[in-house]
């Protein structure tokens, strides 16, 4: 826990974890349980446009009452690309009129291609930032490279909960793959589909993929049934809770062939139950997923590479449980009390500056 002395000092800003779904909010839910005062403004949340625009607004008025408070020492903000950065650059503005000391974190896996879009715009706010966070080695360079102080830049690994359930597996009928996140093209889902459909034949009885998530579902199941995928792939729309970790305990590989990330809070939480992992060479991913030893790395797009390494996993249920051990291992530097600790130091070092 981060004790009242440290958290009365701080201001989080981010999307409203409650009614925002989405890694993002699960790690800013997971800080608001570790924090012994949890001051939080939400900067927008799921719904319609004008919900959102509403949220902000709201947002906005909640951030100002908080800016002339003396208690508050520093904004803690977290953000992504696109409008996620320019909604967040306001409070970032804001809060230094007011002689706030910010910190940026950063998630998501579109970063770069946005910087390149927006080079001025970008390294201006940032620079603006008394510190910057950023989930992995590889995004630490990354931001050094692009802001005028490079010690400004600081790594917090993404957090979450240990395990709840585990040992559960069920009877060893077939391979589960399991797919968790948006159900888009940018997470490698169509990749996917069309491997087990080149493949029917092969995989028919030894395998089932569970995919859950929100955004593009039905066009999914058009191409599932197109596709005569039925006995092999299952939609199962958003999964949280209880739910969620009886299919991660029941699992046997995750599997998450996507185009960009950050650091996968899904990829994380499937370590932490033991689970080996298939995933692409992309963001942050590397650093959690050592090919060949927690799981099997391949380049988006793929799709050969892909069915390659379905084939691995299919071949030994004792390699995969000799990789989802490693995967756990790893996984626990990722456990609250260990991101307690970094949390703790970054926030006593600016408070003392």
């Amino acid at each position: 826990m981060i004790n009242k002395k440290i958290s009365s000092k701080i201001l989080t800003v981010a999307p409203h974890y409650i009614k925002t779904l989405g890694g993002m909010s699960h790690v800013i839910k997971m800080y608001s349980e570790i924090y012994e005062d949890f001051h939080f403004v939400a900067s927008t949340r799921d719904g319609s446009l004008l919900v959102r625009i509403l949220q902000t607004i709201y947002g906005l008025s909640s951030y100002l009452w908080f800016m002339p408070q003396k208690d508050i020492k520093i904004v803690h903000i977290h953000g992504a690309s696109k409008g996620s950065f320019w909604r967040k650059a306001i409070f970032i503005y804001l809060a230094k009129i007011f002689n706030k000391k910010v910190i940026y974190h950063i998630h998501g896996g579109g970063f770069k291609n946005f910087y390149k879009k927006h080079p001025y715009c970008v390294r201006h706010t940032l620079n603006k930032c008394d510190l910057i966070i950023a989930l992995s080695e590889n995004w630490m360079t990354f931001f050094k490279s692009i802001i005028t102080n490079p010690e400004n830049v600081k790594i917090i690994d993404n957090i979450i909960p240990k395990p709840i359930i585990i040992n559960n597996k069920r009877a060893q009928e077939y391979c589960s793959f399991l797919f968790m996140g948006q159900i888009n093209k940018a997470k490698g889902i169509y990749d996917i589909l069309e491997v087990l459909r080149d493949n029917k034949a092969e995989y028919s009885g030894k395998l089932k993929c569970l995919l859950g998530g929100i955004g593009e579902i039905e066009e999914v199941q058009k191409q599932i049934k197109k596709f005569e995928l039925e006995d092999l792939v299952f939609c199962l729309g958003w999964v949280s809770g209880e739910k969620k970790q009886m299919l991660l305990a029941q699992s046997d590989v995750y599997l998450l062939p996507s185009y960009f990330e950050g650091l996968p809070i899904s990829i994380l939480e499937a370590m932490s139950y033991k689970l080996p992992i298939i995933a692409t060479n992309v963001g942050g991913i590397p650093e959690i997923v050592l090919n060949s030893q927690n799981g099997l790395l391949i380049t988006p797009g793929d799709q050969q590479a892909l069915k390659e390494s379905i084939d691995k996993m299919l071949l030994s249920d004792l390699r995969r449980k000799e990789m989802g051990e490693i995967s756990y291992q790893l996984s626990k530097k990722h456990f609250p009390n260990e991101i307690e600790k970094r949390l703790i130091l970054i926030y006593e070092n600016l408070l003392n500056k």
